[in-house]
């Protein structure tokens, strides 16, 4: 078999198991839950094995195109909780999921005609998406957050092979449609969106959007990892400037939780 392809298969394994893991530790310690899910968990596995089919520099310039399309992502979120009304669960995750979706869509589609030429041009367009994002999340509601639950199987098994699936395809495409179709690709918050579903699935819609509150900053922490993977691998290597990366980052993740708590 072309290596490749197993490279390709392993991700999915590895990514998928990486998400169950991260979900599984979440749950049974609440009180480092929030640091485990603002981890970058699929970017990792995704820029890693980008680096690992291709070379680091590649890695980096799919990171570039991450780093535009997570604003697009945030605002993608925006929808997925605003245009939720409260009625059947089932009628409203279908039509904010859909929603949600477009949202991301088409800025990807644009992304990947024009390119994304470097980092400046890349925050600009991450920041540009992330204000109108942060408007719509945070608008007031008098909804105490909700407790942290147990998941089901079904949606722990979801998240992982949809979050496997996503890996494999932004390798897969990095390689056959180019770096920056592969980056874009990567930038889908697939976590965050399954279990935002899962949620509004078991409770009120005001309970996500009392969540979606603060899914600005862990998306600007995503962001933040993005531009030390950017910076990192070419000068680090993928290994040494994945663990600098998310070294920063979990320390950045604590601060945030911190900061949080205090609020």
């Amino acid at each position: 078999m072309d290596p490749f392809v197993i490279r390709v298969i392993v991700s999915f394994v590895v990514g998928g198991a990486l998400i169950a893991l991260f979900s599984l530790i979440a749950e049974k310690y609440p009180r480092v839950g929030g640091v485990i899910i603002a981890l970058p968990s699929t970017l990792v596995v995704s820029f890693v094995f980008i680096g690992l089919t291709q070379s680091a520099t590649a890695a980096s310039h799919a990171a570039i195109a991450t780093l535009a399309n997570l604003g697009p992502a945030t605002l993608c979120l925006a929808g997925l909780i605003r245009v939720q009304k409260g009625g059947r669960p089932i009628s409203d995750i279908l039509f904010g999921l859909t929603a949600g979706i477009i949202i991301w869509l088409v800025p990807a589609v644009v992304l990947v005609r024009i390119g994304v030429p470097n980092v400046m041009i890349a925050v600009m367009v991450f920041t540009l998406f992330l204000f109108p994002a942060a408007y719509f999340l945070r608008q007031k509601t008098d909804v105490k957050a909700p407790p942290v639950g147990r998941y089901s199987f079904a949606h722990k098994l979801t998240r992982a092979c949809v979050g496997g699936a996503l890996i494999a395809l932004s390798v897969w495409l990095a390689k056959t449609a180019g770096s920056t179709v592969g980056g874009v690709i990567a930038s889908f918050p697939v976590v965050i969106t399954t279990t935002i579903l899962f949620i509004r699935s078991q409770r009120p819609v005001e309970s996500i959007r009392i969540i979606g509150k603060r899914l600005p900053d862990g998306m600007a922490l995503l962001a933040g990892f993005t531009v030390l993977v950017i910076y990192s691998y070419p000068a680090f290597g993928v290994g040494w400037g994945t663990v600098f990366s998310l070294a920063i980052t979990v320390l950045l993740s604590f601060l945030r939780i911190l900061i949080v708590q205090r609020s």
